[in-house]
């Protein structure tokens, strides 16, 4: 089987766009007035006879009513699972402060993060003090206790489970109220270099962390012998949906990144097969020719996975060479906002001495230097993405597709309509 990936990701991410609210159901159910003058009866007779038919119409719209309200806690549901169910990075380690707490957006949520140098290991909450409602990444970590401290009024708090060690205005006798005064702690793992969040409690979830949803997560050969990698990361002004669907898309890469990484002159057709069903946690697929595809397991010439709702991982193996990587995540943080974070790896290996040479000397320069060359791929789409992004949500508020297209535009899309 055989398909874009544009249609892949469609069927599997949820936009929060597409949800429409249940329709209103009035308290009464009004009778069509034929019905009551289609016989000649008395009024009370009418009456009587008009009832059944009025608690019919009543039950109706209740059962109509309950059924949008079960479709809707249902679509809710869905939409927990996935975006609120999995894990996000929060940052790279490399990359992290471990002498202040640091601030992120998850899920339109404040979350700060912070190194406990007692327990020796990160910690995270939500970036609100219980108490005022400071943002708890304005304050420090208390150096004895590796506790956070609110910067407001010093109250602190531990991070693996969020519960308040220290009101200061507080008498030493008084307990203090840990169902009021805890902050709202997440559970934080690093792997991989890489500080990762459970996200369960954004969406107001109980689940306790899936490790197996964050070994999906991982590309195994990271840290291993022979196998080095690059990793950056940067704020985007656009959903992460559209992002992701962007790097699921090969398609674009000799156009919108020519003399980048690629060149106009390599533009053809690109298939993938997939490996198995499309499933709500995401699909696999086999990329290349498909004289390459060899067995239904094989991932010769290379393969892409998509793991939902964020992950994307691209795989190139080529012939008597070495294979790379590129790992992807898109975090959502905001309506129109996104951080991506990337990671490149790369088989030096299976390469050529001189070629080997000449990557660990390129992955040993300065951060700076990467940033400026690396971030420039990036620069090369953005403007599509985030003027995509604005179109499709004024067609999405737009009352009626049958609507005249404004005048600026109208030539253009009849003209596309003639093609």
């Amino acid at each position: 089987m055989t398909c874009s990936c544009a249609a892949i990701l469609s069927t599997l991410v949820l936009s929060s766009s597409a949800l429409l609210p249940p329709a209103r159901v009035g308290r009464l159910a009004v009778l069509p007035a034929a019905q009551w003058l289609r016989c000649p009866l008395s009024p009370r007779q009418t009456l009587r006879s008009a009832l059944p038919t009025q608690r019919k119409a009543m039950l109706a719209a209740t059962a109509t009513a309950a059924d949008e309200t079960a479709q809707q806690a249902e679509t809710e549901h869905t939409r927990s699972s996935v975006w609120g169910l999995t894990w996000y990075p929060l940052q790279f380690e490399r990359f992290a402060d471990k002498s202040s707490p640091s601030s992120c957006t998850v899920l339109g949520a404040p979350v700060v993060f912070w190194w406990d140098p007692v327990a020796r290991q990160w910690a995270a909450a939500l970036d609100v003090c219980p108490h005022r409602l400071a943002p708890l990444s304005e304050g420090r970590v208390c150096p004895l206790s590796g506790d956070i401290e609110c910067p407001y009024h010093g109250w602190t708090f531990k991070g693996s489970d969020g519960t308040c060690t220290k009101i200061p205005q507080m008498e030493s006798s008084q307990k203090i109220n840990q169902k009021r005064a805890s902050a709202t702690a997440l559970p934080v793992e690093l792997r991989n270099g890489i500080i990762w969040c459970w996200a369960a409690k954004l969406v107001n979830s109980p689940e306790l962390p899936d490790f197996c949803k964050l070994d999906l997560l991982q590309v195994d050969c990271v840290g291993k012998p022979g196998i080095v990698n690059l990793d950056y990361f940067r704020d985007l002004p656009m959903d992460s949906t559209i992002l992701t669907e962007n790097i699921l898309d090969p398609s674009h890469l000799p156009f919108t990144h020519h003399k980048t990484i690629s060149r106009r002159s390599r533009a053809g057709p690109i298939t993938l097969r997939l490996i198995g069903d499309i499933e709500r946690g995401g699909f696999s697929s086999v990329k290349g020719a498909s004289k390459s595809f060899g067995s239904e397991n094989s991932t010769a010439g290379g393969g892409v996975q998509f793991v939902a709702p964020h992950h994307v991982v691209s795989v190139t193996h080529r012939k008597d060479s070495f294979s790379d990587w590129n790992v992807v995540y898109a975090v959502p943080q905001d309506a129109g906002r996104c951080r991506l974070f990337v990671r490149v790896v790369f088989q030096t290996s299976a390469m050529t001495w001189p070629m080997s040479w000449l990557f660990h000397l390129i992955f040993r320069l300065p951060q700076w230097y990467s940033h400026l060359t690396n971030h420039q791929i990036l620069e090369d789409d953005n403007i599509f993405l985030h003027k995509q992004e604005h179109i499709l949500h004024s067609r999405l508020r737009t009352p009626s597709l049958s609507q005249d297209p404004p005048p600026s535009t109208g030539r253009r899309l009849k003209s596309l309509e003639g093609e």
